[in-house]
């Protein structure tokens, strides 16, 4: 009948690394002896093997207003199988090796664990990776500096932005301003001081043809998830750059 040798009562026996004989005779109850099988040989290895390396965003955790992700990374050599999160992706081959979720991405924290299997079935200590879905259009407030009814020419405004999160300093929020509609006259030219706040200034000059109330447009930035906000022309200033005159409706009498 057909019979089972378990490899598990002799591990303690084995050396990791030493390529092993098995050769198989069956006695009788006569004890004659059979000719032995061919035998077989193996390798006994309980080496763990490298662990993979996620190359996306670096290698470093990151935030996404994406439905998916696709986690790319290095192989190294002898390995079977790369799994993420205990199970094996698809497709693999020696090399590097790219994965894509199935699902749309959770709006939370996801963690994701890589690592790769030998042929013996030796699994590898993990790389992870933690990625932040966030679909939230990023809000502000806006400041001028100095505050005042009306500005006249030579006056210097700073437009301070302050955001609720962090944002993307890569990419320069759009602040300009107009007496009339889309509000675009006039540029302010700014900076990042962090990656959350925005300061701007623009000098108020004679030449401006602005005078009387003018709407601030500011659109464009970008959250660090690649949000953008909304359109804000919600506020406004005056400018008055005419200076007044003076007119005597009557004599004096000396």
């Amino acid at each position: 009948g057909a019979w089972v040798l378990n490899r598990s009562a002799f591990n303690t026996l084995l050396i990791s690394g030493q390529t092993y004989k098995v050769e198989a005779r069956a006695i009788d109850n006569a004890e004659g002896t059979s000719t032995p099988v061919p035998y077989i040989s193996f390798t006994y290895d309980t080496t763990l093997p490298d662990a993979p390396v996620i190359t996306t965003n670096g290698g470093s955790d990151f935030v996404t207003n994406q439905a998916s992700v696709t986690l790319s990374g290095t192989n190294v050599s002898g390995i079977a199988q790369i799994l993420v999160n205990g199970a094996p992706i698809s497709g693999f081959a020696a090399g590097n090796w790219s994965w894509t979720t199935t699902a749309d991405l959770p709006a939370a924290s996801n963690t994701f664990s890589v690592t790769a299997k030998d042929a013996a079935g030796n699994e590898s200590l993990a790389d992870t990776i933690t990625i932040s879905k966030d679909t939230t259009l990023p809000t502000f407030g806006l400041v001028l500096d100095p505050i005042k009814t009306a500005y006249r020419a030579g006056d210097v405004i700073t437009f301070t932005l302050t955001f609720n999160e962090a944002m993307n300093t890569a990419i320069e929020p759009t602040v300009t301003f107009d007496d009339a509609l889309p509000y675009t006259q006039t540029t302010v030219s700014g900076d990042w001081q962090t990656d959350r706040i925005w300061v701007g200034s623009r000098s108020i000059s004679a030449s401006l043809t602005d005078d009387g109330v003018n709407t601030i447009s500011i659109s464009d930035a970008q959250d660090a998830a690649g949000n953008p906000i909304a359109l804000n022309i919600s506020n406004s200033f005056t400018i008055d750059t005419v200076n007044p005159t003076v007119t005597i409706t009557s004599p004096i009498n000396d």
